[in-house]
């Protein structure tokens, strides 16, 4: 009679040792993926104006400022260009900012504040008219780029936890 252990208890090492990942491995994977998660969530400035400037035009933020039978003038692409100086601008101070901040507090910190920044620019942009006396979205558009630069520099540490020990 032939014995099946001497085939079935190798098998279940090599797949236990070498193809299913260790909780090590499953963990920097989870960590990586929601770090990339984060990135492409609190990129709306930089990486999504396009998309976002078409749909600020689409709506008809600073559409009061144009002659009535023109939908686009001078005068409304200029506000909006600077919507995207402002936000980017906005960006790079709290990368220069959150820095040593984030030597001081921490990066778990520094990302919460960066996401709650993003996430009240986005409810001021989402509530906001152009037609209102205080244009609000200077405003918005600003919190979104203090919002976007911290998560950014509070995700930096996360490289640290894939450096090669050897």
């Amino acid at each position: 009679c032939f014995d099946t252990s001497a085939i079935v208890f190798p098998l279940l090492f090599v797949i236990y040792y070498f193809l299913i990942p260790s909780r090590f491995v499953v963990l920097m994977t989870a960590i990586f993926g929601l770090t990339i998660v984060q990135v492409c969530s609190v990129g709306g400035i930089i990486f999504g104006w396009g998309g976002l400037y078409l749909l600020l035009k689409s709506s008809g933020v600073y559409a009061e400022l144009c002659p009535l039978e023109e939908s686009s003038c001078d005068e409304r692409e200029l506000r909006l260009s600077n919507l995207f100086v402002l936000g980017s601008s906005a960006s790079v101070i709290a990368i220069v900012i959150g820095a040593p901040l984030m030597d001081l507090i921490g990066p778990k910190i520094i990302g919460v504040l960066g996401n709650v920044f993003f996430v009240l620019g986005i409810g001021l942009l989402a509530s906001v008219e152009s037609t209102w006396i205080v244009d609000l979205f200077p405003l918005a558009i600003t919190l979104q780029g203090l919002g976007s630069g911290m998560s950014y520099i509070a995700v930096l540490n996360n490289s640290m936890l894939f450096k090669h020990a050897g």
